[in-house]
């Protein structure tokens, strides 16, 4: 409980969302980087604006040249952009333009204030910013004509097909030209790691500036981004030296997961609200996973092991899951991770397979307790039906006299607490026993087996109160959890 306290402080304590990512005042590199990944999206004004600020920075003379170089391209492209645009006005041709995964054909009707009007369409555009067109859609129509119009070579255009990653540029780039060998050079080189540093500088600005998920979808949507860029930018500074920031962001959204899907994020069975803090969680043990629902503690009242008869074989001593049921065999224990409030109940399907070594006096006892604090004090049923409570080794026990366990049959047993004073045993929907047990009302469902046969339990049920408290806690360590090799 106290771990779970630690990490439910380490939650509350999280800073808000957002903090701390956005990339306000990069250095030239990143800089230069973002003005190449808005060149890329066709934002050719914001990146030409980006470089002079850049430049009128006063950044060494290395990077410097290498603005300069790329302050030349956009400028280069952009000016041609417009004077294809204007040539498409004039003469009455078609832009091509991608429009919901198609490609259709547009009439620029006019073209002003950084804005083209269409006459009328199928598609019913009517109007597109400038900036909004793709580049390597643009340069791909402008073909010759665009070389042509550009009258600086036909490096201007593929400088487009370079950021757009059109492969045709590998063979059209050719020439000797410094302007030429210059952007195959880069093409090869420079590019690919500028535009994954400019959209994730980018994608860290949008992240910064997002509201906090309200819901399990958004909460899901922000984690993949977070996801995407620590994976796509791990190795960069600009994303690495805001990794404290991403972690305390995907820790945010993970609580809202959390609040909003609730313990079922957290166990691997069935879990079922239902209502006023209570829940159900139902196990069926098809998948082994439902098995770290489950802490094993052999140790867990050893001392008993003394007055039942010797196990004379040797045992892994431990639960698994197969084929649809929790085994086991020897002397084990299996504690449930969670702690229940009274009024609580433990139901499960038990079937003890029959011993290949045989043997009528051989050990065998098989018990589910609940209410257990962890210090000997719980009640259990003992085998099919015998009920003990116990209180610090102060044991009140209720024996049945019909004791014969047959093997190789499936029995339902249920021990409950109805959360005043009374704990009572059921066995095939048939009432066994009760007992007085004020002592505890609250506390964890835990199996304990001491048997030379093999011990199926199928379909286990537990329902009980989940105290809020105990909830956020273990909502804190699930997140943690989630972020563990963040």
């Amino acid at each position: 409980m106290k771990r779970l306290l630690i990490a439910a402080s380490l939650l509350l304590s999280a800073p808000a969302f957002g903090q701390d990512l956005a990339v306000a005042d990069p250095p030239p590199d990143v800089g230069l980087a973002m003005a190449v990944w808005e060149a890329k999206l066709g934002r050719l004004g914001a990146a030409e604006a980006r470089l002079d600020a850049l430049l009128a920075s006063g950044p060494d003379a290395e990077i410097a040249a290498r603005i300069e170089t790329e302050k030349k391209r956009v400028t280069a492209f952009r000016e041609l952009r417009d004077t294809y645009l204007r040539y498409l006005h004039e003469n009455g041709k078609k832009l091509t333009h991608e429009h919901e995964g198609k490609k259709v054909k547009l009439v620029i009707a006019s073209i002003a204030d950084g804005e083209l009007a269409f006459e009328k369409n199928r598609s019913k555009i009517e109007r597109l910013a400038v900036e909004d067109l793709d580049p390597g859609v643009l340069a791909a129509q402008m073909g010759k004509k665009g070389d042509e119009l550009s009258g600086k070579g036909k490096w201007v255009r593929l400088y487009a097909y370079v950021l757009t990653g059109d492969q045709k540029w590998k063979k059209l780039l050719k020439g000797d030209d410094p302007d030429t060998a210059s952007l195959r050079s880069d093409a090869e080189n420079d590019y690919a790691g500028r535009l994954v540093t400019g959209r994730c500088a980018f994608e860290l600005n949008a992240l910064a500036a997002l509201p906090a998920p309200t819901d399990s979808t958004a909460a899901g949507a922000l984690l993949a981004r977070i996801e995407a860029i620590q994976r796509d930018g791990r190795s960069l500074p600009v994303v690495q030296e805001r990794r404290d920031a991403l972690r305390e962001l995907a820790r945010g959204a993970h609580g809202v997961r959390f609040d909003a899907q609730g313990l079922d994020l957290a166990l691997k069975g069935k879990v079922t609200e239902l209502g006023d803090d209570r829940i159900q969680v139902f196990y069926t043990f098809d998948d082994p996973a439902e098995l770290e629902d489950f802490r094993p503690i052999n140790e867990y009242v050893k001392t008993h092991r003394r007055i039942q008869p010797k196990l004379v074989q040797e045992h892994p001593n431990e639960f698994t899951i197969k084929d649809g049921t929790l085994r086991t065999i020897g002397a084990t224990v299996l504690h449930h991770a969670l702690e229940f409030e009274a009024p609580m109940s433990l139901t499960y399907d038990v079937t003890a397979e029959p011993s290949v070594s045989g043997g009528d006096d051989l050990p065998l006892v098989f018990n589910g307790a609940i209410c257990d604090d962890g210090k000997y004090s719980f009640a259990w049923v003992y085998n099919l039906g015998d009920l003990e409570v116990w209180n610090d080794r102060d044991v009140v026990q209720d024996r049945l006299k019909e004791r014969m366990i047959e093997m190789g049959r499936t029995y339902t047993m249920k021990v409950l607490h109805d959360g005043k004073e009374m704990v009572e045993v059921h066995r095939d929907g048939e009432k066994m026993t009760e007992a007085k047990c004020t002592h505890v009302r609250r506390g964890r469902v835990f199996f304990w087996v001491h048997s030379e046969m093999l011990i199926h339990f199928r379909e286990v049920t537990i329902e009980g109160k989940v105290d809020p408290e105990v909830r956020q806690a273990l909502k804190a360590e699930w997140v943690e959890a989630q972020l563990a090799g963040f």
